[in-house]
């Protein structure tokens, strides 16, 4: 049974691209060998190194705060892996499974391991985030030179949408769903757009709406109702934060957590 263990996630959104990396230092990895799930995630190395007490200078490039911490010496080995987004739709990272990671010399340094992604870890399409991986000491399998990886692994992920489009112009009175994430529960939270297309301001209500997938597939089992109680001015655009419960959300969608994107349908 293979042990999971914990990624930690940089906050920073990189690129999708890279800048090309100095390669004189050997720990740095711009490399084409690695995973692509359905052409839409792919996960590979871009920096690695052991846990030996040495201060890597190349680090303060990809984690300037884990450069500033004092240095460890426990024998473990962390590598940083790319994981990028390459749908059209935003997505959230939930596990990194490594299957194996070897030098040029095809040793392996690591045990196959699969990586819990506990945080937040959501990837807007088109991005790159960075995961720091830490192999504790039990899983490292030989201290070896890091002049090449290459990496086998796998990546599991939820549907999400993170900073979703403001309404077309319908002339009226236009919604769209900005945010949506699961809940640890398996519920629904996040934020929707309301934006007023016409020339006079508008008094805002009680709404009620339903959530549907990108291929129409209801999300909501039932119609959310959420008193706005506001007033909207001319060509203006606000957000308001909604909620859903778990046992509001139909039984497909809450098991597997797989959409492209939410539309929102405002009922009369």
């Amino acid at each position: 049974m293979i042990k999971k263990l914990i990624c930690f996630i940089m906050s920073v959104l990189f690129a999708l691209y890279f800048v090309s990396c100095d390669t004189t230092a050997s720990n740095y990895y711009d490399n084409e060998d690695f995973y692509t799930k359905q052409g839409e995630i792919t996960v590979s190395a871009r920096f690695a190194y052991y846990n030996n007490g040495t201060k890597y200078e190349a680090l303060k490039n990809i984690d300037e705060e884990k450069y500033k911490e004092k240095t460890t010496d426990d024998g473990s080995f962390t590598i940083y892996f790319a994981v990028s987004n390459l749908s059209k739709y935003d997505k959230k990272i939930t596990e990194i499974g490594v299957e194996y990671i070897r030098n040029s010399k095809n040793y392996d340094i690591v045990k196959e391991t699969t990586f819990d992604l506990d945080s937040d870890f959501y990837v807007a399409a088109g991005d790159t985030r960075l995961a720091e991986c830490n192999f504790e000491k039990s899983f490292v399998k030989m201290t070896a030179t890091l002049d090449e990886l290459k990496t086998k692994t796998t990546v599991s992920y939820e549907g999400c949408v993170i900073n979703g489009k403001e309404p077309e112009n319908n002339g009226g009175i236009g919604y769209s769903v900005k945010e949506a994430k699961f809940t640890v529960s398996s519920g629904l939270e996040g934020s929707f757009y309301i934006k007023n297309f016409t020339k006079t301001n508008q008094k805002i209500g009680k709404i009620r709406f339903m959530l549907y997938t990108d291929k129409n597939i209801p999300i909501t089992k039932k119609a959310i109702e959420i008193s706005v109680d506001d007033t909207i001015g001319a060509g203006k655009v606000k957000a308001y934060n909604y909620g859903v419960l778990q046992n509001n959300i139909d039984s497909d969608i809450k098991n597997d957590k797989l959409f492209n994107s939410i539309i929102m349908k405002v009922e009369d």
